[in-house]
């Protein structure tokens, strides 16, 4: 029963889609999320930094640029 119940966790528990988005900021720092920023000011967890960090995007002649800044109190 007990095996049953652990491959049932484990066909379950995992997500289908879990590719991470690569965001470059204007330093060219990579940053790596689970979703791209869809409005102007996110905060998002960076998978490569361990940390969250709020998201501003501004549009240039180039495309769009990324401003990411660390927040301090999470």
């Amino acid at each position: 029963m007990k095996y049953i119940l652990l491959i049932f966790l484990l066909l379950t528990s995992c997500k289908e889609n879990n590719e991470a988005k690569v965001v470059i900021d204007r330093f060219n720092n990579k940053h790596k999320y689970d979703r791209l920023p869809e409005e102007d000011s996110n905060a998002l967890y960076c998978q490569i930094h361990y940390e969250w960090e709020t998201i501003r995007y501004y549009y240039t002649k180039d495309g769009i640029e990324y401003w990411m800044q660390t927040l301090k109190y999470f």
